[in-house]
């Protein structure tokens, strides 16, 4: 009889371990899995961050005569297989296309 309570103490302890060790382990799953999203962002943004990006290039590297008011860019278009044939999108500063 007494040896069954033994038996039983130790598996409620070794269950709680089990359970604790997995509670963490599952949380590091979980914050790891953030910072690879995370990671994922940066380095593969979203098209409209694309966007955004080559508007804020434009603007810094070209001169025009007369102020941009407005920037406007396509969508990107992808050419040859998986993009391997580069990429290009349109700009329109001020309803001009350049």
């Amino acid at each position: 009889m007494l040896n069954k309570k033994k038996n039983v103490i130790v598996l409620v302890i070794v269950s709680l371990i089990i359970v604790v060790l997995l509670g963490g382990n599952q949380l590091t799953i979980v914050k790891e899995t953030e910072l690879v999203r995370e990671v994922l962002v940066q380095k593969f943004p979203s098209e409209a961050e694309k966007r955004r990006r080559i508007a804020l290039w434009v603007v810094q590297h070209f001169d025009v005569p007369e102020p941009i008011k407005e920037v406007k860019v396509s969508k990107i278009k992808s050419y040859g297989l998986f993009g391997t044939g580069g990429r290009a999108a349109s700009v329109i500063i001020n309803s001009r296309s350049l």
